[in-house]
């Protein structure tokens, strides 16, 4: 590791993903993509061979241009060997699209460093994973970077990335439950923090549930309305959908709007109302199942709601008030709070890097 040039962290997500840096005094400075400090974790490629990342690339999605070759919620898949994209006529696997989107964080924070203060490249990274994944999924987030030109110091989940940021400052010693419903993958773990330092107690999950499921709820109902089916639909017809599907979600999800109309072609330009009490209760089935990850977890760490100190939402689930509520009922003695998904994780996993950088 090169010391004083600083450590990566990176939050690799299913539907977004972000980029933070320590420097040597473990400062942590959220690199900012473009004006979002995430991006979408979305590839394509064109007709020249030219890779395109992100926001652009999900736009093509919604835009229907050239869809076939565009490739979305790629993480799902990492550890699936029969899985292959075709784009432009190539095969790809799963691990050279994820490397891409590793690559391309990497590389905007670097000319971000020197352009802007004329600092050189950092390659020394801290790569998170969900806690659901296993040994195998983990080794291709691995394998992923390597591909990328990385050096990984080391890989940790999510929930302890963002145990370590939020935990930093506490001296006095806590039990938190860091409830982690993100675009792809779910996690709940309790973890015990003593002095700052979290240690994980139990952990349960889903690396095949997520919010992109909530918003193929939406999807569905959408098409049922007008009495259309998803495998009806052409690629372009596909992708507009559930990018409108997660603006519709994240609508319906403000205190003060109680439905949104989601505007879509399908034989003609077609207006479906969604009101956030239909989508809450076709949507029960999906909260039902993390709460039952909830209880498991509490079962392994052998506890019960009153031993909870603090319940942390995290990933984009924040916003949907049906997690907050579901959680408040579960956990009644206990403070209910969110933190910033956009952010918490590569923070922890850059702070993490500033500890391995000092010897910690």
């Amino acid at each position: 590791m090169s010391r004083g040039l600083g450590v990566y962290g990176i939050d690799f997500g299913t539907t977004y993903s972000c980029i933070a840096i320590t420097e040597g005094d473990g400062f942590v400075n959220i690199i900012d993509l473009r004006g979002d400090y995430n991006t979408p974790s979305v590839v394509a490629l064109d007709v020249s061979g030219k890779w395109i990342v992100g926001r652009t690339a999900k736009s093509r999605l919604g835009l229907g241009k050239d869809p076939d070759n565009v490739v979305a919620f790629i993480k799902r898949e990492i550890s699936n060997p029969d899985f292959k994209c075709i784009l432009q006529g190539k095969e790809f696997s799963p691990l050279d699209i994820s490397s891409r989107i590793i690559k391309h964080l990497v590389d905007f924070a670097n000319k971000k460093r020197f352009y802007e203060d004329g600092k050189p490249p950092i390659t020394d990274v801290v790569m998170t994973y969900p806690a659901c994944f296993d040994s195998l999924e983990r080794e291709r987030i691995l394998e992923s970077c390597k591909m990328a030109g990385l050096n990984v110091l080391q890989c940790i989940d999510e929930p302890m990335a963002t145990a370590l940021w939020y935990g930093r400052r506490f001296r006095d010693n806590k039990v938190l439950l860091i409830y982690d419903l993100g675009g792809g993958t779910f996690d709940v773990s309790i973890m015990k923090i003593e002095k700052g330092v979290p240690e994980c107690l139990s952990t349960r999950g889903d690396h095949h549930l997520g919010q992109v499921d909530w918003d193929r709820v939406i999807v569905d109902y959408a098409l049922n309305e007008v009495g259309a089916k998803w495998e009806d639909l052409d690629k372009a017809t596909q992708g507009m959908l559930m990018n409108a599907a997660e603006e519709t979600k994240k609508i319906i999800s403000d205190p003060d709007e109680e439905e949104s109309v989601l505007t879509f072609n399908y034989n003609g330009v077609r207006n479906v109302t969604i009101r956030r009490s239909d989508f809450e209760a076709r949507t029960a089935s999906l909260m039902q199942r993390t709460k039952g990850y909830v209880q498991e977890a509490l079962d392994v760490a052998g506890m019960q709601s009153f031993d909870i100190d603090e319940v942390i939402i995290s990933g984009g689930s924040f916003r949907m008030p049906m997690v907050s509520k579901m959680l408040q009922s579960l956990f009644p003695d206990s403070e209910v709070k969110t933190v910033d998904p956009n952010f918490y994780v590569a923070a922890g996993a850059a702070y993490y890097g500033s500890l391995i950088a000092s010897g910690y």
